[in-house]
This record gives C-alpha cells, sequence and structure tokens, in this order.
C-alpha cells in the first residue's frame, strides 16, 4: 500500500491530483491519501486528516511513502525504515510562504530510500524507481549524528563552559 500524506498544515492538491491520476492508471496498486483541506481525488481511498494513532498504522502498513517535503513526513518514514518519495511545495505556485521545501528536497535528493520529484512531471518515475527499491538494505538517515557536528557541538558547549568558569573567578 501506498501512503500519501500532505501534512496537517495546508493543502496540496499538486500532489493529490498527480497521485489520483497515477492510481487511476495503477488501479491493482492501493493507495490511502491524506488529503488534509485540498480537492477530493477519485481514484484512491482518503481522508482530509488522520489521527497520530491512524498515521502511525497507515505507515506501518505502506510499502512507500509519498509527501510533501515536510520533516515530519521525512522523519516518519525514517524511523519506521520506510521507502518516501517527496514533492516539495514551491511559494510560486503559493503552495508555502517559503521555499523551505524545495532547499529540503535538494538535501535529502542523493539518499538511499528517499526519492525526490521536483516537480509533479518527476513524480511518477520517482514512484516507480521507489516501487522497484523496496526491500533493499538502506537506512535513511543515520542513527547519530556526524562526528564534525559532535566536535563542533562540543566545542561550543565547552567554550561556553569555560567563559562562565571565568566569569566565576
Amino acid at each position: 500500500m501506498i501512503f500519501v500524506t500532505v501534512g496537517s498544515v495546508m493543502p496540496f492538491n499538486r500532489l493529490i491530483e498527480t497521485m489520483d491520476r497515477w492510481a487511476a492508471a495503477r488501479p491493482e496498486v492501493k493507495v490511502f491519501a491524506q488529503i488534509g483541506g485540498g480537492d477530493e481525488p477519485h481514484h484512491m481511498r482518503w481522508a482530509r486528516s488522520v489521527t497520530p494513532a491512524e498515521f502511525a498504522d497507515l505507515v506501518a502498513k505502506s510499502t512507500i511513502i509519498v509527501a510533501h517535503a515536510g520533516m515530519g513526513s521525512i522523519i516518519s518514514a525514517a524511523e519506521a525504515g520506510k521507502t518516501i518519495v517527496i514533492l516539495p511545495r514551491f511559494a510560486s505556485l503559493k503552495e508555502h510562504t517559503t521555499d523551505h521545501q524545495v532547499h529540503t528536497a535538494k538535501r535529502f535528493m542523493d539518499r538511499p530510500g528517499i526519492h525526490v520529484a521536483m516537480s509533479d512531471n518527476e513524480l511518477p518515475e520517482a514512484i516507480d524507481a521507489a516501487m522497484s527499491s523496496v526491500g533493499a538494505a538502506h537506512q535513511l538517515l543515520p542513527r547519530t549524528a556526524p562526528d564534525a557536528f559532535v566536535a563542533r557541538i562540543r566545542a561550543v558547549l565547552l567554550s561556553g563552559a569555560s567563559a562562565r568558569q571565568s566569569n566565576q573567578s
């Protein structure tokens, strides 16, 4: 089953309309979409919203997640070990107030298990690629921070501790 989510904040008609066309062309694939306040699809099951428990259940039952490029969706997929296809919202299309999702999508573009479609025209191909990679061993996100990042955090924390000790002397 493919689980499609637009997140909880705003509708994303471009994603839902593209997925609805994809589902119409592949009736053998079960698709469930959480559509928010957007237009209703005709070729897949849907709900406007789901509870956190329903969301977790849909993620667990899915083979692929298709979502906006929100970090909540990406992290949910990573934690569940699910392949995800992301399509970012664009500020120029009035889908969001900024292009932060475009930057997020570009950042995750080369990660195993994360397939990025930068346009709705690329979405069907990204889904097909994701479907062919299901079951491949990959870790979406590392379990620990990179050593260089940990070293930077450690340096900041230690410099703060040194500054506090100097002020107390």
